[in-house]
């Protein structure tokens, strides 16, 4: 849950940088981060023994530093960042997400339980392919419905 929390806080901290014309900082940062995830990937996994629970592991603490110091960077950049406007859009994807994986989730249990055993099977590849695409497309439009609904603003507190 960590590791998407700060993964969505890096996503709106990079598209602040981006809207003011700096990708040079966040890609110098990305690079960095990809190396530390690397290592921790090997430390983990193989020096720890954690198997792929040492991936997980090592990515959440990647995201996690990665997002503070891209904060730190920004803040350097750009002086106080509004908080409040942040945490609200940040509440308002997150709605979002949640919305759109239960939606895709009951979706697949509806078609696979109800529909499917008459018209598509899902024990084969291709009727499972089509049940994952409707499902991910009803989540998907119910994510962006949510969003709109909501009045979510990308880059709140930073438009000129």
């Amino acid at each position: 849950m960590a590791g998407g929390v700060f993964s969505i806080v890096r996503d709106l901290i990079l598209r602040v940088f981006y809207v003011i014309g700096d990708g040079d900082r966040p890609l110098r940062i990305s690079f960095l981060a990809v190396s530390v995830n690397l290592f921790l990937d090997w430390f983990f996994t193989f020096f720890l023994s954690c198997g792929a629970q040492g991936i997980v592991i090592s990515t959440v603490i990647t995201t996690c530093l990665t997002s503070l110091i891209l904060a730190r960077e920004l803040i350097k950049k750009i002086g106080v960042i509004k908080i409040d406007g942040l945490f609200i859009s940040t509440v308002k994807v997150l709605f979002a997400s949640v919305l759109c994986s239960g939606t895709t989730g009951y979706v697949h249990f509806i078609l696979d339980q109800q529909f499917a055993p008459g018209l598509i099977s899902s024990n084969t590849h291709l009727g499972n392919a089509v049940l994952l695409c409707i499902s991910a497309i009803c989540g998907t439009l119910l994510y962006f419905f949510a969003l709109v609904l909501s009045g979510f603003d990308p880059l709140p507190g930073f438009r000129q």
